[in-house]
């Protein structure tokens, strides 16, 4: 069978698991990553190990049982105060530990005068909200084995950024980090564009973005993070440098990757 390239990024890693109820929810499974010294060692990360997701207040109850049966009990809620209120996950009762750790925190919730453009979320993430993405990845790192879910409201801007540091940090090559940040705008277009559209649309606050406004909700284009990761690579060298510039330990790394990928001989 020939792989085209819309297989290669849309292929059945990226496609939505069936968590009724969301639409961008997916795992990091089988990603390549280097092994620091030893040529014969392949690294992968693990199988239900990291998941990423769009937000989970529309779970429905078979979206639950999906939920629970991949063992996830760690939840890392990167939206902000409002958003948590007006769309609490629907996860009682299933032995779930959430972590909210907003990336922009009440007060610094970016307005339409700092933000025209989705890459000006992007920067505005690296220069300003660096520590808040830090944050996250060391719930990861210290998440042991335990399966972990990172989401936001779309799973694809901060989710997309988090999860991307994680990743390039283990050993995953930048491309495929790239393609697995792709992977969003297939996964929700349609009823879940159109849906945030609408409401978007109709928010006085959100007015002056004008065409903008589709590709910020939903889109996920690959320069946008390449461009990122440019300003990451810019200012810290790596994504293992901005972790190090926010109270990151070569330790802490090395358990990042130990946690997060498994091994083999080649």
């Amino acid at each position: 069978m020939t792989t085209t390239a819309e297989d290669a990024v849309f292929g059945t890693r990226n496609r939505p698991y069936p968590v009724e109820g969301t639409y961008n929810f997916r795992s990091t499974a089988g990603y390549p990553a280097a092994a620091a010294g030893d040529a014969a060692v392949v690294r992968t990360i693990r199988d239900g190990k990291l998941y990423r997701s769009d937000a989970l207040h529309g779970l429905t109850d078979a979206g639950r049982r999906q939920f629970s049966e991949l063992g996830i009990r760690l939840v890392i809620d990167l939206r902000d105060a409002t958003e948590l209120e007006k769309s609490p996950s629907k996860l009682d009762g299933l032995g779930v530990d959430t972590r909210h750790n907003p990336i922009f925190e009440e007060g610094n919730v970016p307005g339409t005068a700092e933000i025209t453009t989705l890459l000006d979320i992007y920067r505005l993430m690296v220069r300003s909200h660096a520590q808040r993405l830090a944050d996250a990845v060391r719930l990861i790192a210290d998440s042991g084995t335990e399966p972990v879910l990172v989401h936001c409201t779309a799973g694809k801007d901060r989710t997309g950024v988090v999860i991307a540091l994680a990743l390039l940090a283990a050993g995953v090559d930048r491309e495929q980090v790239i393609l697995d940040y792709v992977a969003s705008e297939e996964n929700l277009r349609g009823e879940w564009s159109e849906a945030m559209m609408a409401a978007a649309s109709s928010h006085p606050g959100l007015s002056g973005i004008g065409g903008e406004l589709r590709e910020i909700i939903s889109a996920s284009p690959a320069t946008v993070l390449e461009t990122t990761l440019d300003l990451v690579d810019q200012t810290y060298g790596s994504a293992a440098g901005l972790l190090r510039a926010h109270d990151f330990s070569d330790a802490d790394l090395e358990r990042l990757q130990d946690i997060l990928t498994t091994s083999s001989t080649r």
